[in-house]
């Protein structure tokens, strides 16, 4: 895997891990409109941290252990 190809896997990534949160954060805000400082706060350490290194991580070794990069291999690294 060349570095655009780290590049296109990072915003998969990303973009997997924003998905969920804006899932999640939409639950939130349904229970109760102080839990949005909550999910406010939850978003930043979870989007805007090093918390997506542990996914991309898990991805990079799938891919060297031979595995294909698919939605649900994303979703996997993801969790």
């Amino acid at each position: 895997m060349d570095f655009d190809g780290i590049l296109q896997l990072k915003s998969a990534v990303d973009k997997s891990l924003a998905s969920f949160f804006d899932r999640e954060s939409a639950y939130l805000h349904s229970v109760d409109d102080d839990l949005i400082p909550v999910s406010s706060a939850l978003g930043h350490f979870l989007l805007d941290s090093g918390k997506r290194l542990r996914p991309l991580f898990a991805a990079i070794g799938h891919i060297g252990a031979g595995g294909e990069i698919t939605q649900e291999s994303i979703t996997a690294c993801r969790a």
